[in-house]
């Protein structure tokens, strides 16, 4: 891949749908010519210099997981306001409020941990890919899941239709759990960081 101006270029090939992750394009991406300061023409690899650093590779699709939970939640509150049964919403039903109070609970717990393991990356307080790292892809991922599935109990028989977004945002979360390593990976590498 090179670079102008310091913004990618990129030459994609679209591929199949892969039935998760439809908030990303899947495509593969061909290397152009490299093209200013911070590449190597020869290798066609960008070098990552200081102000360019990203964190361990277990937090990048995090935020994705706790993006596609929020829409799900956001998606859920929407349409209990709307949807009456009985003669009122059924945000007014008590199980209904403890299914989404639970839902906004894990995408808080998810949102804070991954703020905190971020902070302390960039104070240099974290030694590259460590068990906190991995709890934040675990966490986030799973809550994701849960609150995903939760929005499509919420929405009932619509939150499985492809009309209604919730049914993709599922999948997507679903994905979330698989890349970069699956959770029960996760969960060894957190196991591993406790008994060292």
């Amino acid at each position: 891949m090179g670079v102008r101006c310091h913004r990618p270029e990129r030459r994609r090939r679209r591929i199949g749908d892969d039935g998760g992750a439809s908030g990303a394009e899947p495509c593969i991406a061909h290397g152009d010519a490299a093209r200013c300061r911070g590449l190597d023409p020869a290798r066609r690899q960008r070098r990552i210099e200081p102000p360019f650093e990203t964190p361990p590779s277990a937090m990048k699709p995090r935020q994705p997981a706790i993006g596609v939970a929020q829409a799900a939640l956001d998606t859920a509150i929407r349409y209990a306001v709307d949807r009456k049964q009985f003669g009122k919403p059924i945000a007014e039903f008590q199980g209904l409020q403890f299914m989404m109070a639970d839902m906004a609970m894990q995408i808080e717990a998810a949102r804070s941990l991954l703020y905190e393991v971020t902070t302390r990356y960039d104070r240099g307080e974290m030694d590259g890919y460590g068990g906190l790292s991995a709890m934040v892809k675990t966490l986030a991922s799973d809550a994701a899941m849960k609150v995903t599935t939760d929005a499509v109990q919420i929405l009932g028989g619509y939150g499985y239709m492809k009309e209604f977004p919730v049914e993709r945002m599922m999948r997507d979360a679903k994905v979330t759990q698989i890349f970069e390593g699956t959770n029960q990976i996760q969960r060894m590498l957190i196991a591993r960081d406790l008994l060292k």
